[in-house]
């Protein structure tokens, strides 16, 4: 395999500020991919609470080539957050309320790797209702340390999967949206 630390400096040309790339690897380098000049950053608004979280251990098995945990993972330790979260009022994706969800849409805001071993605190607040759905806010930090490791915002569409059609959002759960809107004002 070839050895990726020519890309980790083509990369360090790009970085803003005073980081550099140290060592050979992007295991061991020090670079803050978030602050690329090279690209648009889409920016997500960080809550004033998120009133529940859940802790979750970072696996060897959720880590990529780059030795930290991959993208496609995080979505999936959002996934762990977002169902632990709808369990708390007695729902699941399938039965939210009375009506299955799908997610509409995904965005993630990257702010610093987790590594196995890493224990991340999983924030999630609810907010947005509208017709059809409402979002889901999640944080993502190191438990101990609060090191900043990602935000993301999920959009959930309320859905029937045996008429394939989208169903109006039930009244319980904007209710629930409602209250977590006026805890985070």
């Amino acid at each position: 395999m070839e050895n990726p630390s020519g890309a980790v400096a083509q990369l360090g040309e790009h970085l803003t500020g005073s980081q550099k790339v140290v060592g050979s690897s992007p295991i061991s380098s020090t670079i803050s991919f978030w602050n690329l000049k090279t690209m648009p950053r889409i920016k997500l608004k960080l809550m004033e609470n998120y009133p529940f979280f859940i802790q979750i251990t970072v696996r060897t098995t959720d880590l990529n080539y780059g030795g930290h945990l991959g993208n496609d993972r995080l979505l999936a330790l959002v996934h762990e957050a977002r169902i632990a979260f709808l369990a708390q009022f007695g729902f699941s994706e399938l039965d939210c309320g009375g009506i299955s969800l799908i997610m509409g849409d995904a965005a993630i805001v990257f702010q610093g790797e987790a590594f196995a071993g890493d224990v991340l605190k999983v924030e999630v607040a609810a907010g947005e209702p509208t017709r059809s759905g409402f979002r889901l806010f999640y944080r993502i930090t190191g438990d101990q340390d609060r090191r900043a490791v990602a935000l993301v915002e999920t959009g959930m569409i309320c859905y029937d999967y045996s008429a394939k059609k989208i169903q109006p959002l039930p009244d319980r759960v904007k209710d629930i949206c409602l209250e977590s809107q006026d805890a985070l004002s």
